[in-house]
Protein backbone atom coordinates (compact mmCIF):
# COMPACT_ATOMS: atom_id res chain seq x y z
CA UNK A 1 0.00 0.00 0.00
CA UNK A 2 1.32 3.49 -0.99
CA UNK A 3 -0.17 6.32 0.90
CA UNK A 4 1.17 9.80 -0.49
CA UNK A 5 0.44 13.42 1.07
CA UNK A 6 1.92 16.63 0.00
CA UNK A 7 4.33 17.16 2.61
CA UNK A 8 6.64 14.79 -0.04
CA UNK A 9 6.28 11.64 2.31
CA UNK A 10 5.26 8.67 0.29
CA UNK A 11 4.59 5.05 3.31
CA UNK A 12 4.44 1.98 1.91
CA UNK A 13 3.47 -0.97 3.96
CA UNK A 14 3.40 -4.64 2.84
CA UNK A 15 1.36 -7.72 5.00
CA UNK A 16 0.38 -11.06 4.67
CA UNK A 17 -1.27 -11.43 7.74
CA UNK A 18 2.03 -13.10 9.64
CA UNK A 19 4.53 -10.81 8.87
CA UNK A 20 4.47 -7.33 7.59
CA UNK A 21 7.04 -3.76 7.04
CA UNK A 22 6.56 -0.54 6.94
CA UNK A 23 8.81 2.10 5.92
CA UNK A 24 8.67 6.00 4.05
CA UNK A 25 10.63 8.11 1.88
CA UNK A 26 10.82 11.36 0.27
CA UNK A 27 9.53 12.11 -2.70
CA UNK A 28 7.66 15.05 -5.21
CA UNK A 29 4.55 14.23 -4.65
CA UNK A 30 1.72 16.55 -6.82
CA UNK A 31 -1.35 15.05 -5.81
CA UNK A 32 -2.16 13.00 -2.36
CA UNK A 33 -3.53 9.81 -2.31
CA UNK A 34 -3.27 5.92 -1.50
CA UNK A 35 -2.86 2.67 -3.30
CA UNK A 36 -2.41 -0.87 -3.16
CA UNK A 37 0.04 -2.46 -5.81
CA UNK A 38 0.74 -6.08 -5.79
CA UNK A 39 4.59 -6.02 -4.62
CA UNK A 40 5.82 -8.47 -6.86
CA UNK A 41 4.70 -7.14 -9.66
CA UNK A 42 5.43 -3.24 -9.12
CA UNK A 43 9.09 -4.66 -8.24
CA UNK A 44 9.55 -6.34 -11.30
CA UNK A 45 8.50 -3.40 -13.43
CA UNK A 46 10.81 -0.82 -11.55
CA UNK A 47 13.92 -3.15 -11.64
CA UNK A 48 13.64 -3.31 -15.48
CA UNK A 49 13.14 0.63 -16.00
CA UNK A 50 15.89 2.74 -18.20
CA UNK A 51 16.12 5.33 -15.32
CA UNK A 52 16.93 6.62 -12.30
CA UNK A 53 13.04 8.52 -11.85
CA UNK A 54 9.88 6.69 -11.59
CA UNK A 55 6.86 8.60 -12.01
CA UNK A 56 3.95 6.84 -11.02
CA UNK A 57 -0.10 8.34 -10.74
CA UNK A 58 -3.53 6.46 -10.34
CA UNK A 59 -6.80 7.15 -12.35
CA UNK A 60 -10.36 6.71 -10.63
CA UNK A 61 -10.45 3.13 -12.22
CA UNK A 62 -6.86 2.05 -9.84
CA UNK A 63 -5.29 1.54 -13.08
CA UNK A 64 -1.64 2.22 -11.81
CA UNK A 65 0.76 4.34 -14.71
CA UNK A 66 4.48 3.56 -14.04
CA UNK A 67 6.72 5.59 -16.10
CA UNK A 68 10.52 6.02 -16.53
CA UNK A 69 12.24 7.78 -19.46
CA UNK A 70 10.56 6.45 -22.82
CA UNK A 71 9.08 3.06 -20.86
CA UNK A 72 6.06 2.79 -19.90
CA UNK A 73 3.98 0.09 -17.64
CA UNK A 74 0.37 -0.35 -16.68
CA UNK A 75 -1.55 -2.43 -13.94
CA UNK A 76 -4.08 -2.47 -12.15
CA UNK A 77 -4.39 -1.68 -8.52
CA UNK A 78 -6.40 -3.11 -5.73
CA UNK A 79 -9.08 -0.82 -3.26
CA UNK A 80 -7.45 0.20 -0.32
CA UNK A 81 -10.21 -0.95 1.93
CA UNK A 82 -9.86 -4.71 0.85
CA UNK A 83 -5.59 -4.15 2.20
CA UNK A 84 -5.40 -5.76 5.53
CA UNK A 85 -3.63 -3.53 8.07
CA UNK A 86 -0.80 -4.58 10.57
CA UNK A 87 -2.35 -4.13 14.16
CA UNK A 88 -1.16 -1.45 16.23
CA UNK A 89 1.04 -3.27 19.03
CA UNK A 90 -0.30 -1.56 22.00
CA UNK A 91 2.22 -2.76 24.58
CA UNK A 92 5.55 -1.13 24.86
CA UNK A 93 8.00 -3.34 26.52
CA UNK A 94 10.52 -5.10 24.72
CA UNK A 95 13.91 -4.52 24.69
CA UNK A 96 16.88 -3.23 22.61
CA UNK A 97 20.25 -5.40 20.80
CA UNK A 98 22.88 -4.64 18.39
CA UNK A 99 21.59 -5.12 14.96
CA UNK A 100 25.01 -6.87 13.90
CA UNK A 101 24.83 -9.10 16.12
CA UNK A 102 21.45 -10.46 15.80
CA UNK A 103 21.74 -10.73 12.35
CA UNK A 104 25.29 -12.97 12.58
CA UNK A 105 22.75 -15.08 15.19
CA UNK A 106 20.18 -15.36 12.48
CA UNK A 107 22.60 -16.16 9.99
CA UNK A 108 24.08 -19.07 12.41
CA UNK A 109 21.09 -20.93 12.74
CA UNK A 110 18.30 -20.44 10.66
CA UNK A 111 19.35 -22.91 8.13
CA UNK A 112 18.31 -25.70 10.89
CA UNK A 113 14.39 -24.67 11.41
CA UNK A 114 12.30 -26.49 10.15
CA UNK A 115 9.99 -25.80 7.28
CA UNK A 116 6.54 -27.37 7.02
CA UNK A 117 7.42 -29.61 10.17
CA UNK A 118 4.18 -31.20 11.93
CA UNK A 119 5.74 -29.73 14.99
CA UNK A 120 4.74 -25.58 14.55
CA UNK A 121 7.17 -24.99 16.96
CA UNK A 122 10.39 -26.37 14.94
CA UNK A 123 9.12 -24.15 12.23
CA UNK A 124 10.74 -21.04 13.86
CA UNK A 125 13.91 -19.86 15.83
CA UNK A 126 13.82 -19.98 19.39
CA UNK A 127 15.07 -16.83 21.24
CA UNK A 128 15.77 -16.47 25.12
CA UNK A 129 16.53 -12.69 25.64
CA UNK A 130 18.45 -12.10 29.00
CA UNK A 131 19.89 -8.79 30.07
CA UNK A 132 23.69 -10.98 29.71
CA UNK A 133 23.19 -11.93 26.52
CA UNK A 134 21.33 -13.66 24.20
CA UNK A 135 20.18 -17.22 23.09
CA UNK A 136 19.08 -18.78 19.49
CA UNK A 137 18.18 -22.40 18.65
CA UNK A 138 17.31 -23.74 15.33
CA UNK A 139 16.06 -27.20 15.28
CA UNK A 140 14.39 -29.25 12.27
CA UNK A 141 13.93 -33.19 13.74
CA UNK A 142 17.20 -34.00 12.39
CA UNK A 143 19.47 -31.31 13.58
CA UNK A 144 20.26 -28.28 15.53
CA UNK A 145 21.85 -25.03 15.45
CA UNK A 146 22.33 -23.64 19.21
CA UNK A 147 24.09 -19.54 19.09
CA UNK A 148 24.69 -17.87 22.74
CA UNK A 149 26.38 -14.69 22.80
CA UNK A 150 27.63 -11.85 25.10
CA UNK A 151 25.75 -8.88 24.30
CA UNK A 152 24.53 -6.08 25.99
CA UNK A 153 20.30 -6.24 26.04
CA UNK A 154 18.70 -3.43 26.95
CA UNK A 155 14.96 -3.61 28.67
CA UNK A 156 12.04 -1.18 27.02
CA UNK A 157 9.49 -0.60 29.98
CA UNK A 158 10.53 -3.27 32.52
CA UNK A 159 12.66 -6.72 32.03
CA UNK A 160 14.59 -7.82 29.31
CA UNK A 161 13.95 -11.46 29.84
CA UNK A 162 11.63 -12.54 27.20
CA UNK A 163 11.31 -16.06 25.22
CA UNK A 164 9.50 -16.38 22.47
CA UNK A 165 9.38 -18.46 18.78
CA UNK A 166 9.98 -16.27 15.92
CA UNK A 167 8.81 -17.82 12.39
CA UNK A 168 11.33 -18.96 10.02
CA UNK A 169 9.86 -16.37 7.13
CA UNK A 170 10.60 -13.85 9.30
CA UNK A 171 13.83 -14.55 10.43
CA UNK A 172 14.65 -14.93 6.68
CA UNK A 173 13.23 -11.34 6.03
CA UNK A 174 14.76 -10.23 9.22
CA UNK A 175 18.36 -11.13 7.66
CA UNK A 176 17.90 -9.44 4.68
CA UNK A 177 16.96 -5.87 6.71
CA UNK A 178 19.02 -5.89 9.85
CA UNK A 179 22.77 -4.09 9.22
CA UNK A 180 25.52 -6.33 9.45
CA UNK A 181 28.55 -4.24 9.24
CA UNK A 182 27.92 -1.28 12.00
CA UNK A 183 28.00 -2.22 15.74
CA UNK A 184 26.56 0.61 16.95
CA UNK A 185 22.82 0.50 15.39
CA UNK A 186 20.83 -0.89 17.20
CA UNK A 187 16.84 -2.90 16.67
CA UNK A 188 14.51 -2.21 19.11
CA UNK A 189 11.98 -5.32 19.43
CA UNK A 190 8.90 -4.55 21.10
CA UNK A 191 6.89 -7.49 22.90
CA UNK A 192 3.23 -8.94 22.82
CA UNK A 193 1.81 -12.27 23.48
CA UNK A 194 1.12 -13.12 20.21
CA UNK A 195 3.48 -10.67 17.99
CA UNK A 196 6.88 -8.69 17.44
CA UNK A 197 7.59 -5.48 16.51
CA UNK A 198 11.43 -5.05 15.21
CA UNK A 199 12.08 -1.21 15.08
CA UNK A 200 15.32 -0.38 12.43
CA UNK A 201 16.01 2.54 11.40
CA UNK A 202 14.63 2.46 7.86
CA UNK A 203 11.97 -0.30 8.36
CA UNK A 204 9.50 -1.35 11.26
CA UNK A 205 9.21 -5.45 10.81
CA UNK A 206 6.12 -6.98 12.47
CA UNK A 207 5.56 -10.78 12.61
CA UNK A 208 3.51 -12.36 14.64
CA UNK A 209 4.93 -15.49 16.70
CA UNK A 210 4.27 -18.83 16.63
CA UNK A 211 2.30 -19.89 20.09
CA UNK A 212 3.49 -23.03 22.31
CA UNK A 213 6.46 -24.36 23.97
CA UNK A 214 9.40 -25.15 22.56
CA UNK A 215 11.39 -28.56 22.72
CA UNK A 216 13.53 -28.74 25.40
CA UNK A 217 16.84 -29.06 23.30
CA UNK A 218 19.56 -28.96 25.88
CA UNK A 219 18.16 -32.40 27.20
CA UNK A 220 18.43 -34.11 23.35
CA UNK A 221 22.41 -32.66 23.00
CA UNK A 222 24.44 -35.58 24.58
CA UNK A 223 27.32 -33.98 26.09
CA UNK A 224 28.84 -37.24 27.37
CA UNK A 225 30.49 -38.44 23.87
CA UNK A 226 33.86 -40.37 24.68
CA UNK A 227 35.58 -39.79 21.13
CA UNK A 228 36.64 -35.95 20.12
CA UNK A 229 38.24 -35.09 16.58
CA UNK A 230 39.70 -31.50 15.86
CA UNK A 231 39.64 -30.93 12.61
CA UNK A 232 40.37 -28.29 9.99
CA UNK A 233 37.18 -26.78 9.19
CA UNK A 234 38.10 -25.73 5.35
CA UNK A 235 39.83 -29.30 5.03
CA UNK A 236 36.29 -31.13 6.20
CA UNK A 237 34.29 -28.99 4.13
CA UNK A 238 35.95 -29.03 1.06
CA UNK A 239 36.18 -33.22 1.02
CA UNK A 240 32.57 -33.27 2.13
CA UNK A 241 31.76 -31.14 -1.45
CA UNK A 242 33.78 -33.22 -3.56
CA UNK A 243 31.60 -36.15 -2.11
CA UNK A 244 28.28 -34.32 -2.56
CA UNK A 245 29.26 -34.67 -6.57
CA UNK A 246 27.98 -38.48 -5.27
CA UNK A 247 25.56 -37.87 -2.45
CA UNK A 248 23.56 -35.01 -4.70
CA UNK A 249 23.45 -37.04 -7.61
CA UNK A 250 21.95 -40.33 -5.42
CA UNK A 251 19.54 -37.40 -4.23
CA UNK A 252 17.76 -37.39 -7.01
CA UNK A 253 16.84 -40.54 -8.00
CA UNK A 254 15.83 -41.01 -4.20
CA UNK A 255 18.67 -43.92 -3.37
CA UNK A 256 20.59 -43.62 -0.42
CA UNK A 257 22.48 -40.24 -0.24
CA UNK A 258 24.24 -40.16 2.60
CA UNK A 259 28.42 -39.78 3.38
CA UNK A 260 30.35 -42.41 5.33
CA UNK A 261 33.17 -40.75 7.64
CA UNK A 262 35.50 -43.54 9.01
CA UNK A 263 37.62 -42.19 11.79
CA UNK A 264 41.09 -44.14 12.74
CA UNK A 265 44.61 -43.13 13.68
CA UNK A 266 44.41 -39.60 12.82
CA UNK A 267 42.85 -39.74 9.79
CA UNK A 268 39.47 -39.14 8.08
CA UNK A 269 38.26 -41.20 6.01
CA UNK A 270 35.44 -40.09 3.78
CA UNK A 271 33.54 -41.75 0.81
CA UNK A 272 30.23 -42.06 -0.58
CA UNK A 273 29.03 -44.09 -3.49
CA UNK A 274 26.08 -44.43 -5.88
CA UNK A 275 24.85 -47.15 -8.31
CA UNK A 276 27.27 -45.36 -11.41
CA UNK A 277 30.10 -43.37 -9.41
CA UNK A 278 31.85 -43.02 -5.88
CA UNK A 279 34.10 -40.80 -4.61
CA UNK A 280 37.25 -41.48 -1.50
CA UNK A 281 39.44 -38.71 0.54
CA UNK A 282 41.17 -38.52 3.44
CA UNK A 283 42.10 -36.09 5.61
CA UNK A 284 44.59 -35.68 8.34
CA UNK A 285 43.07 -35.21 11.83
CA UNK A 286 43.37 -35.12 15.33
CA UNK A 287 41.44 -37.84 17.24
CA UNK A 288 41.14 -39.10 21.27
CA UNK A 289 38.99 -42.10 21.49
CA UNK A 290 38.03 -45.33 19.78
CA UNK A 291 37.73 -45.63 16.05
CA UNK A 292 34.48 -45.43 14.51
CA UNK A 293 32.41 -45.50 11.67
CA UNK A 294 29.59 -43.21 10.72
CA UNK A 295 26.82 -41.86 8.16
CA UNK A 296 25.31 -39.04 7.80
CA UNK A 297 23.04 -36.36 5.57
CA UNK A 298 25.87 -34.79 3.28
CA UNK A 299 23.54 -31.82 2.92
CA UNK A 300 22.83 -31.01 6.90
CA UNK A 301 26.80 -32.08 7.76
CA UNK A 302 28.01 -29.41 5.30
CA UNK A 303 25.62 -26.58 6.51
CA UNK A 304 26.35 -27.36 10.21
CA UNK A 305 30.21 -26.99 9.52
CA UNK A 306 29.53 -24.06 7.54
CA UNK A 307 28.07 -21.82 9.92
CA UNK A 308 30.69 -22.81 12.89
CA UNK A 309 32.44 -19.68 13.00
CA UNK A 310 36.54 -21.13 13.37
CA UNK A 311 39.04 -22.71 11.73
CA UNK A 312 38.82 -25.71 14.02
CA UNK A 313 36.43 -27.05 14.85
CA UNK A 314 35.42 -29.92 17.44
CA UNK A 315 33.63 -32.99 16.65
CA UNK A 316 32.35 -35.55 19.89
CA UNK A 317 31.26 -38.73 18.96
CA UNK A 318 30.37 -41.73 21.01
CA UNK A 319 28.24 -44.63 18.32
CA UNK A 320 27.40 -44.94 15.01
CA UNK A 321 24.01 -44.51 15.74
CA UNK A 322 23.96 -41.30 18.04
CA UNK A 323 24.05 -37.84 17.32
CA UNK A 324 27.12 -35.72 16.78
CA UNK A 325 28.04 -32.56 18.38
CA UNK A 326 30.40 -30.20 16.28
CA UNK A 327 31.96 -26.75 18.60
CA UNK A 328 34.34 -24.38 17.60
CA UNK A 329 37.43 -25.37 18.61
CA UNK A 330 39.46 -21.91 18.54
CA UNK A 331 40.59 -19.98 21.38
CA UNK A 332 38.04 -16.92 22.01
CA UNK A 333 35.38 -18.51 19.55
CA UNK A 334 31.61 -18.11 19.98
CA UNK A 335 29.53 -20.35 22.04
CA UNK A 336 28.19 -22.44 19.19
CA UNK A 337 27.38 -25.65 19.06
CA UNK A 338 25.69 -27.95 16.56
CA UNK A 339 24.00 -31.35 16.51
CA UNK A 340 23.24 -33.45 13.77
CA UNK A 341 21.62 -37.13 14.27
CA UNK A 342 23.50 -39.61 11.88
CA UNK A 343 21.80 -41.98 9.29
CA UNK A 344 21.33 -45.79 9.10
CA UNK A 345 24.14 -46.74 6.62
CA UNK A 346 23.55 -48.59 3.46
CA UNK A 347 25.88 -50.68 1.88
Amino acid sequence: MFEADLSGIVKMTTFDLEKGTFTQFECQVLEAGSCVIKAQKFAQTVRFMETDTVDMSVDDELNIYIVSGNAKAKTKGIPVENFNQISELTEKSGFSVSEKTLKKMFNKVSFAVGVNEQRPVLNGCFIQAKEEGLLLVGCDGFRIARCETSVEVVGIGGTADYRFILPGKSVNELEKLLDGEDEEKKVTIYMSRRSAVFVLENYTFFSKLIEGEYINFDNLINRNQKIVVVVERRDLISSLERAALVTEETAKVNTASHVKLAIEEGVIKISAISIISSVNDEINCEHDGEDIVIAFNNKFLIECLKNCDSSLVKIYLSSPHSSINIVPADENAENDLFMVLPVRMVE
